[in-house]
């Protein structure tokens, strides 16, 4: 995931908790993580 100047925060963690099943709390970390550090690493396995 790579941080940008356009995409609003609240719909990234929207997406996030939708496509990869995290909760609002989680998906708000991740957030904050690729936008404070410009990437983020977030997989989905399925087995």
């Amino acid at each position: 995931m790579l941080n940008d100047d356009y995409t609003p925060m609240e719909f990234v963690v929207m997406v996030i908790e939708q496509f990869f099943s995290k909760s609002h709390e989680e998906a708000i970390q991740i957030m904050l993580h690729v936008h404070q550090k410009g990437v983020g690493d977030l997989r989905c396995l399925y087995l």
